[in-house]
């Protein structure tokens, strides 16, 4: 069984998702997580996910053209940067709360902020 991930967000990285969510305060918002991962210092630590920046895409449910072309592009922008892309947020105003979903990799980390 393998180990979650550590990771950690930095703070340009999380208040984009943030100022994403408040311009378009009554859609759904997504984008691009981007970043570097950090080996271990041996080989029985697990990889570092270092989430540098969000490119936000979309502030609409994408369909799934839309979405390919995105991800080329922010694809040849990782590559042209010497970046990774680390996954996706998604940002959804139908609870009370302000969900987000950070996905990679089959791990899930979930942000609450307040409306």
């Amino acid at each position: 069984m393998s180990e979650i991930p550590s990771g950690n967000i930095t703070r340009e990285c999380y208040c984009k998702i943030i100022l994403h969510s408040f311009k378009w305060s009554t859609q759904t918002v997504c984008g691009f997580l981007i970043g570097t991962i950090q080996e271990g210092l041996n080989e029985q630590d697990s990889p570092t996910y270092v989430y540098e920046d969000a490119i936000p895409i979309f502030h609409h449910p994408p369909t799934a053209p839309m979405c390919e072309v995105a991800g080329e592009i922010v694809q040849k922008f990782c590559e042209e940067n010497e970046k990774e892309i680390l996954g996706l947020y998604f940002g959804s105003t139908e609870y009370e709360v302000y969900q987000y979903l950070l996905f990679y990799n089959h791990h899930y980390l979930i942000l609450y902020l307040e409306q």
